[in-house]
């Protein structure tokens, strides 16, 4: 039985043609000077077709004189077809010139073909071979075949194999034996604020699992879609056994604590000062916390937020908040103005989530609200408002990155509804519903990136609730608020491209509108196009654009990617 080693030969199947073979093999029956080949033949042949051979007779031709060099690119030829082990050339005398003969020698035939690997099952791993049974054995083909097999399994399958043994019977039974790459250990390093555990919660490959690539690229989307690090990377050690490695994941934290603070003057809150502070890996343990408070002589409000992505070490997530905000707004109506206000809003919301899949989360929660409206022109009424709702929804993000995505995509669904029996004033519901998608392009990390949103209601709607279009967040080159209603739908195309580390600039389109569905199908679509800025700095991505509307350009500062 032929075996080769894969540890000592790689990919050398049967070692059949050297030069010398080549060489050696032209048998002469006399001296040759000059001679017209008159006719060509082949013997040795038992299964592969003559016209197999034949056809790579391209050098010698009948009526053309002999040469040796042709002969000899034919017989490279012939060789290279990979049916034969061995392959000479004779002359002899025929019609008044000479018969060139080409003996070969047939591989042997191949019975049956097993494939063994601990990881893919034989029927999966056979048909990377084109070898057949009951067909000559082809070299050629099979050395291509074992040549790229370890790279379509790991682009298939995500498996780190390869050949560790081939066998050939003198019956014809050709056997592959692959091994495949496990995991002696897995370590972290790089992390200083970062608990270990907080890292190896997003870790699921697993020691003694054969190395998946893969499921390791999981694990690095898992890392890095927690926000914690700016870069994640693999390092593989080898150990004393070769199919064996230890997978360290080295990481780079980004800074997620933030703390600012300030003061100032305002005619309608006299002195006033605020604190703010937010981090997204709280004390290392993975939790995330933000709070800003402002105090001023007639009024204190705050917002709160605090996420436990691991509720009781389990998949399962928390988010809860709580805030008192007060803000002056403008009543707008298709971008007029039509009052001033104090919107006065307390509250607080609790949710749960847990993972659907890979890529997809769902989420249940309940929101207290109590509004007040306090007009400053005579044009609006004072109100309060008490809403109590339920909201369900799903969230799927298969994006590379959690701020800077140039793949994958991101999908929201939800629905609120706001129920007497739970307290509130008015039954309402809300759908609303999002999808962002990212295009690759050109080099140097640009990105076309693209949303769709859109929102409708059933129910008795408080205006308060209405959908608001317009603004750094929705429609760039309008006003914040400048269209409302009970439905909407907006949509943003950004291209976004790399000026310098940490620096991003975007050229953007944005087009909407919201309505009133009493009123009948909404208006003409508004549009918006301009530029803007990213820079990522300490206290997260400030955001810079500028747009143009119908009546001119607005600038827009803004904490976090635009979406």
């Amino acid at each position: 039985m032929l075996s080769i080693d894969k540890r000592k030969v790689f990919l050398i199947l049967i070692p059949v043609l050297v030069a010398a073979c080549l060489f050696s093999s032209l048998v002469w029956a006399a001296e040759t000077p000059r001679y017209i080949v008159r006719a060509i033949s082949v013997e040795g042949l038992k299964n592969v077709p003559e016209k197999t051979v034949l056809d790579q007779v391209t050098n010698t031709q009948i009526g053309k004189a002999f040469s040796e060099d042709d002969i000899r690119k034919d017989m490279q030829n012939i060789m290279g077809t990979g049916y034969f082990s061995d392959i000479e050339a004779r002359l002899a005398p025929y019609e008044n010139g000479i018969k060139v003969i080409i003996k070969v020698v047939e591989h042997i035939k191949i019975k049956s073909i097993q494939m063994q690997t601990p990881v893919l099952s034989p029927v999966v791993l056979r048909g990377y071979i084109r070898q057949k049974e009951g067909e000559v054995l082809n070299e050629k083909l099979l050395d291509e075949d074992l040549r790229s097999l370890e790279e379509r399994i790991m682009d298939d399958h995500g498996y780190v194999v390869f050949p560790m043994e081939i066998n050939i019977s003198p019956e014809g039974d050709l056997e592959i034996v692959m091994e495949a790459v496990k995991i002696a250990d897995i370590t972290v390093s790089g992390h200083v604020k970062t608990k270990e555990h907080v890292i190896r919660r997003e870790i699921q490959s697993k020691v003694g699992d054969y190395l998946n690539m893969d499921q390791l690229g999981d694990d690095l989307r898992r890392l890095i879609q927690t926000q914690y690090f700016e870069e994640v990377k693999p390092n593989f050690i080898d150990t004393d056994n070769p199919l064996a490695v230890v997978v360290d994941y080295e990481v780079v934290e980004r800074k997620t604590a933030s703390l600012a603070f300030g003061g100032g003057y305002s005619t309608a809150d006299g002195l006033l000062g605020y604190i703010e502070f937010a981090d997204a890996n709280l004390r290392g343990l993975g939790k995330q916390i933000s709070l800003r408070t402002e105090v001023a002589q007639k009024k204190v409000s705050y917002d709160f937020k605090f996420t436990e992505p691991y509720l009781f070490g389990t998949r399962a997530s928390m988010d809860f908040a709580l805030y008192n905000t007060t803000q002056n707004r403008d009543r707008l109506d298709d971008g007029k103005l039509v009052g001033e206000y104090i919107d006065r809003r307390q509250g607080g919301e609790l949710a749960l989530g847990w993972p659907l899949g890979k890529f997809t989360r769902a989420s249940i929660g309940f929101n207290a609200e109590n509004t007040s409206i306090e007009p400053l022109t005579d044009s609006l009424s004072p109100s309060t408002t008490k809403t109590r709702s339920l909201s369900l929804g799903t969230y799927t993000d298969t994006t590379d990155h959690p701020f800077y995505p140039l793949t994958g995509y991101r999908l929201s669904l939800g629905a609120e509804s706001a129920f007497k029996f739970l307290g509130s004033e008015t039954e309402f519901t809300k759908y609303t519903g999002w999808y962002s998608k990212y295009w690759k392009v050109g080099r140097a990390d640009q990105v076309i990136a693209f949303r769709l949103v859109g929102g409708t209601t059933t129910g008795q709607l408080p205006w308060q609730e209405e959908y608001l279009v317009g603004g750094g967040e929705s429609l760039r080159g309008y006003r914040y608020g400048a269209l409302s209603g009970d439905r909407m739908a907006y949509l943003n195309t950004e291209y976004r491209f790399k000026i310098s580390k940490g620096v991003q600039a975007a050229i953007f389109l944005d087009g909407g509108q919201a309505w009133h569905s009493a009123k009948g199908a909404p208006g003409p679509v508004k549009w918006g196009y301009g530029i803007g800025l990213r820079v990522e700095t300490p206290l997260g991505i400030m955001r810079l654009d500028y747009g143009i509307g119908e009546k001119g350009g607005q600038t827009y500062f803004s904490l976090g990617p635009s979406f």
